[in-house]
């Protein structure tokens, strides 16, 4: 995000008194949640030091056996990943990722937390997580401002009326949460939230020369997701059919396994 968008967003917010209390909620099973959370949070720090911020894997708050119901798509990941496609191809429609009865039994330490932290702005990098902060406005009347940072892909879930302001990418994403429904004057397009470490960059050559890279020759770069799930016996066959040479890199995430049949 960019500076002068957080530094409008945090003066909105609270003008005139101390910094806002902010909660960044995310989730620990996919990278990307985690990334934009920190980043988040890295952001807010370098405009206002003195503010509170702090970043909150609202699944481990929850109780254990929704825990255990809400990482269950990583069995089908595993065992049937063709099913879990068709299942998340529902979800990207539906109003909601699942029950709502549900999620208010199994969250109820998640809440319990919301309500004696008190936050004055919440902010959700994943859709479930954005979910269960409606429930908490929706349901016991909690006040505070409720931000949705969204990914490239965006979820239906992501759009209900407690949700403030939503923070996509511009394109596609922009494009998703406005057909959702969301009012246009909460989207703000300023981006995939990125940590400010990223600011400066090494140039292409001692980038290469570090990571063991040729500096001739092109880079393809196969991406198998922060779990590292995949099927590499159909990427392989299509990656021959490559007619000239490249150096490929393949990120296998979490999946020690993975990473060490690629080797």
């Amino acid at each position: 995000m960019q500076e002068q968008d957080l530094s409008s967003f945090q003066t909105k917010t609270a003008p005139h008194v101390k910094p806002p209390k902010i909660l960044i909620l995310t989730v620990g099973h996919g990278a990307s949640h985690t990334r934009a959370a920190y980043a988040l949070q890295a952001g807010f720090v370098s405009i206002a030091p003195d503010g509170r911020c702090q970043v909150v894997d609202g699944l481990r708050l929850c109780a254990r056996w929704f825990r255990a119901y809400y990482n269950s798509h990583l069995i089908l990941l595993r065992i049937w990943p063709r099913l879990w496609g068709w299942i998340e191809g529902l979800q990207h429609k539906s109003k909601s990722t699942g029950p709502g009865w549900l999620y208010r039994c199994g969250a109820q330490p998640l809440f319990r937390f919301l309500r004696d932290r008190r936050p004055d702005i919440v902010i959700a990098t994943e859709v479930g997580m954005c979910e269960l902060a409606v429930l908490m406005k929706r349901h016991y009347r909690m006040d505070f401002l409720l931000a949705a940072s969204c990914g490239m892909d965006v979820d239906r879930a992501w759009v209900q009326p407690e949700v403030d302001v939503f923070i996509v990418p511009p394109g596609d994403a922009k494009d998703q949460i406005l057909t959702a429904g969301a009012p246009a004057s909460k989207v703000h397009a300023t981006g995939m939230p990125v940590d400010p470490a990223f600011a400066t960059l090494p140039n292409c050559q001692s980038a290469r020369r570090k990571l063991g890279l040729l500096e001739y020759m092109p880079v393809l770069l196969i991406l198998f997701g922060g779990a590292g799930f995949g099927d590499p016996d159909k990427i392989f066959p299509q990656l021959q059919k490559i007619r000239r040479s490249v150096q490929m890199v393949f990120i296998s995430g979490r999946n020690e396994r993975l990473g060490q049949t690629q080797e």
